[in-house]
Order: structure tokens, then C-alpha cells, then sequence
């Protein structure tokens, strides 16, 4: 493996199938990144009712065929992590009402709503933590 190669390293639903090998899998994103490089990454926020369900019981985590090593995570949890893994400039953010499969017609509608829930307590419960770090 060789060190201090990228500058980016982004993606979007990854680390939460790394969940029991997490703290080695961001030694070695931190080990990844040239100095000053950022890592970028969308992970569900356990605290959402559907992301709950679906993560926390076991039939329903059979039905959206959820790998066993896979768990969804808090915006503290994953915090408290980057920063064990020497991360710094960690940004942490819950946005993004949108769940999978909402009909087309009210996509629109429920990102509208999401934008307003976003800017009250309520965003605590949203879908997706967004998370930003620096080596």
C-alpha cells in the first residue's frame, strides 16, 4: 500500500459496512491522504426512524438485504472516530429527508420539506450523515 498518495477520498455509503472494522479502515484512510487532504463521505444516520428500523431488526434487515458486518452510526459516534484516527477539521452535518423508493411525484415536495427541517431541531432525525475530515 502506499501512503500519502490522494488528496480525496470520497464516498457515499462505505464506511457503515466497515462498522467493526471502522477504527483500522480510517488509520488507513488517514494513512491514504497527502498532508492537508480531505476525506468526504454520506453515511445513514442510525437516529432516523427508517434507517433504525431497518438496521436495528433483524427481519426487516433480512428484507433491505443488509449485510450482517453492516451498521448505521450517529453523527457523534463517527465524530469521536475521525478524531481517535488523528482526523482534524471534522465536519459533521444530518441533512436529507429523501428515502429510497418515495414516488416520483413527491420527490420534489419532500426535498422542499427537507430543506425546512433541516433548519430545525427535527434535522437530528433526517436520513444521512454528511462527514468531512482533514488530515
Amino acid at each position: 500500500m502506499q501512503f500519502g498518495i490522494f488528496d480525496y477520498v470520497i464516498g457515499n455509503g462505505i464506511l457503515h459496512h466497515l462498522y467493526y472494522n471502522l477504527d483500522q479502515s480510517l488509520i488507513n484512510l488517514h494513512k491514504l491522504l497527502k498532508p492537508g487532504g480531505k476525506i468526504i463521505f454520506i453515511e445513514p444516520n442510525i437516529y432516523n426512524p427508517y434507517v433504525a428500523l431497518i438496521f436495528k431488526i433483524p427481519y426487516l434487515r433480512k428484507k433491505a438485504f443488509l449485510e450482517p458486518d453492516e451498521m448505521a452510526f450517529s453523527a457523534k459516534f463517527i465524530e469521536q472516530k475521525l478524531k481517535t484516527a488523528c482526523f482534524s477539521k471534522c465536519k459533521i452535518e444530518i441533512r436529507d429527508f429523501l428515502l429510497p423508493n418515495v414516488p416520483k411525484a413527491l420527490i420534489n415536495p419532500v426535498i422542499k420539506l427537507g430543506n425546512v427541517l433541516e433548519k430545525t431541531p427535527l434535522t437530528y432525525i433526517a436520513q444521512s450523515i454528511f462527514i468531512s475530515a482533514e488530515k
